[in-house]
Formats: structure tokens, sequence, C-alpha cells
């Protein structure tokens, strides 16, 4: 984290910190910035790293929004890609379901039995991370904390651009790790 946040200031022309929990305003707001930037981030791409297939966990039978199944949200997932059971994929279908909260809890009911999901997990370990995404991390950050610790607008147009070209760049190494996934062609299509 204070690598990130300290290449941050770098690209701003500011002095590093020694700890995110220094008393003066700089860290502060890094330290105020540096999560939500690094949650903002997560969400934008399918990061191999921080993907993850997991089986849900069904939870007692009650009363659930008219649903015969309900399951908890997992507790490490940043948000959820994708839900599916091995029936739904050999039948090729659609897996129905929603997001919702029950008895201040985040669940998910649907009607399918068996679910699991493909969630992007919250990393907060940066040794996780790729470089390129350290990198995209570290300039998305940068313009964020351009205007609050600097207040100038060039720093913050300069910055948000250096971002761009690196989540490009990061997406791209991203896109090239990827496994090749087999798409099925349908019986229909096959005798056209």
């Amino acid at each position: 984290m204070l690598e990130i946040i300290n290449t941050s200031l770098n690209y701003l022309g500011e002095d590093s910190i020694t700890s995110v929990d220094e008393k003066n305003d700089k860290a502060r707001k890094a330290k105020q910035f540096y999560d939500i930037s690094r949650k903002e981030l997560l969400r934008k791409q399918d990061w191999g790293f921080a993907q993850e297939e997991v089986k849900l966990n069904k939870l007692p039978k009650e009363n659930y929004l008219e649903r015969r199944f309900v399951y908890a949200y997992p507790e490490n997932a940043l948000f959820i890609k994708k839900i599916f059971n091995d029936e739904c994929i050999r039948l090729r279908r659609n897996f129905e379901y929603r997001v919702a909260f029950f008895n201040s809890q985040k669940v998910i009911c649907t009607n399918e039995t068996e679910a699991k999901a493909i969630i992007t997990k919250d990393i907060q370990d940066t040794t996780l991370f790729d470089v390129t995404f350290k990198e995209a991390l570290a300039y998305l950050l940068a313009s964020k904390l351009a205007m609050a610790l600097t207040g100038n607008t060039e720093m913050f147009k300069i910055t948000l651009a250096q971002y761009q070209a690196a989540l490009d760049g990061a997406t791209l190494v991203n896109k090239q790790e990827e496994p090749t996934i087999a798409k099925f062609e349908s019986d229909f299509i096959k005798v056209r």
C-alpha cells in the first residue's frame, strides 16, 4: 500500500511519506483515496489475480422473497461477475437470481440449487497485484490526489491521461494471460 501511495505522490511531484498513519494532510488524503481507488480499479476489469470460483453457502429455508433457495453473499467478494450451476451450464440456460438484503444480510435469491459464483475478490494484499495493475492504481490515485494536494488542474488532467494509458496496458496484459475457453456451437448452427 505504502509503495503505491508513494509512487502516486511522486507522480505529483510530492515527497514520499514514511507511514499512512502520519499526522499530516498528505498521508490522511492518500489513505482516504487509496481504498476507493483500489476498489474502483478492481471493478474495472476481470483481473486474473482477483477472480475466484466459489461454491455459495446455502442459508436455512425461510420465506425469502418468493425464491426457493437463498445463498449468503460471499464475504470476500467485491462483486459477483456470474452465478451458475452445473445444470445451467449443461442445458445452456441462464441462471436467474437477484441480490437482496434480508435480516440485515446481503443474500442471493434464486430457484436454482447448488449455486456457484465467479467473484472479484476484495484483494488488499498488494503483493498479489500484477505490476501493471499497480502502475494503473498509482496513476488513478495520483489523479484523485492531484486536486486535493496540489490544486493543479493540469496535473489532474495529466495523471488522468497517464492512468488511462496505464489501464489500457494493464488490460492488454491481463487479456493475454486469460485462458482460452472453448466456445460451443449449437446443434442448430452445425446443421446449417
